[in-house]
């Protein structure tokens, strides 16, 4: 699975607080994302507002997107997680230029 933007990116920046986003993919050890899951679960939203470096517009949201990712990953079968430092936004200027 590869996922952009948002709820992504925060993944990133959660589960490698010493990224500097360089790379524009980068892999999300499953493991990883399970224990950060639970960890998001168990938080209230004071205390996701200060889990650096997580923006604090975010903290609000994060719950509902990594939900949404777990049931994906269960249902699925998805065995491999990564980051994408590029959007849909970008995908389809990218495209729209090619048909120019």
């Amino acid at each position: 699975m590869v996922g952009s933007s948002g709820s992504f990116d925060t993944l990133r920046e959660l589960i490698d607080p010493k990224d500097d986003f360089s790379l524009p993919l980068k892999e999300l050890p499953i493991d990883s994302f399970l224990k950060l899951h639970s960890r998001l679960l168990a938080s209230t939203l004071a205390q996701r507002v200060e889990m650096s470096p997580m923006m604090p517009i975010r903290a609000e949201y994060m719950v509902l997107g990594s939900l949404f990712i777990e049931h994906l990953i269960g249902k699925v079968g998805i065995e491999e997680l990564f980051q994408s430092s590029y959007s849909l936004k970008e995908g389809y200027m990218a495209e729209f230029a090619s048909t120019l």
